[in-house]
């Protein structure tokens, strides 16, 4: 009984979760990666916008890489990972937009202000 306990628990990784051939490590790794620019960038400043879709970019290139066979839980998490991506860089792409447009309205409102 002892020894089907430690069995059961060390196929677990740190996480709770079971192990598996490391498709689930890295759609756990790459949901980590989307959460922390999900996190940032509404609020980090947009110097950093470049990184975060770099980031993004990487995290879909592996997500189609990733061999998920026909494990429908892992197929699912993949699809969720993918639109997650997609809705975080047209975020971080309409606040470059917005902050762009300020910028110009601004650079206008000044050449109006000082021009002879």
């Amino acid at each position: 009984r002892q020894s089907a306990q430690a069995s059961r628990s060390s196929a677990v990784d740190e996480e709770g979760q079971p192990h598996d051939d490391g498709v689930f490590a890295a759609l756990r790794r790459i949901r980590r990666i989307v959460a922390d620019v999900e996190e940032r960038s509404p609020v980090g400043h947009l110097r950093d916008a470049r990184v975060w879709l770099d980031d993004l970019t990487k995290a879909a290139c592996q997500l189609d890489s990733l061999e998920v066979g026909q494990r429908p839980e892992a197929r699912a998490e993949r699809r969720a990972l993918l639109q997650r991506i997609e809705l975080a860089s047209s975020a971080i792409e309409r606040r470059q937009s917005a902050q762009a447009g300020r910028s110009s309205a601004v650079d206008d409102e000044e050449a109006s202000t000082f021009s002879c």
